[in-house]
């Protein structure tokens, strides 16, 4: 059977999602990896896409949001026949709270469905801008349960709802946890990118209030 990994990020291959890929695949033989920040590739990438048989597509939560580039593309893949394959997502992101990707995930079931797919689970992820600088160690034993789940996606297994619930954590913070996170500097790095960018003194702005 053959296996393509859709890796959905803008950033392409100097993304989190590669990063998260490279777990879940490298067990595996004979995975072609198509990038949908390659826009000008998408027809190619289809092309691909309709001859393999399961998939596992990987993209970031972008403001309790897919990136547009990934939405077109999933658009995309409506217009071929994807009836009977296989498919696995992940949607990780910035945020610690797994909650922020659940509306995405349901979407990415309602996308299985419609197209008569097999869904064999989708796997969200907080926290995954530290990837970007943080060693494997840091992640703990999530790099061993991707692995795992990666095992189950070669075996057209449906995902271990085990290692999807350790992998998410807690669905929103505790009280006493949102206590201590105020008194903790949880926003040095947004801060720097604010800065870096020229956004930071804009950081309080309401333009919709």
């Amino acid at each position: 059977m053959k296996y393509v990994v859709v890796n959905g990020s803008p950033r392409g291959k100097k993304s989190n999602s590669d990063r998260i890929i490279s777990w879940m695949t490298q067990n595996s033989q004979e995975v072609q990896k198509v990038y949908v920040a390659d826009i000008k590739k998408h027809d190619e990438a289809m092309k691909v896409i309709l001859d393999a048989d399961r998939y596992l597509m990987v993209f970031p939560l972008y403001t309790d949001a897919m990136p547009g580039m990934t939405k077109a593309f999933m658009e995309k893949m409506q217009q071929i026949n994807l009836e009977e394959k296989s498919i696995v997502f992940v949607v990780h992101s910035g945020f610690s709270e797994p909650i922020h990707s659940r509306t995405v995930e349901r979407y990415c079931a309602y996308f299985t469905k419609a197209n008569k797919m097999k869904y064999l689970g989708c796997v969200v992820m907080g926290g995954s801008e530290a990837m970007q600088v943080a060693p494997n160690g840091y992640f703990g034993k999530k790099k061993d349960y991707f692995e795992a789940l990666g095992q189950n996606i070669m075996k057209g297994e449906l995902l271990d709802q085990a290692l999807l619930q350790k992998i998410a954590g807690a669905e929103r913070f505790s009280k006493f946890k949102i206590l201590i996170l105020r008194f903790l500097p949880t926003d040095m790095y947004w801060n720097s990118r604010l800065k870096k960018n020229g956004a930071y003194e804009k950081r309080l702005d309401k333009p919709y209030s």
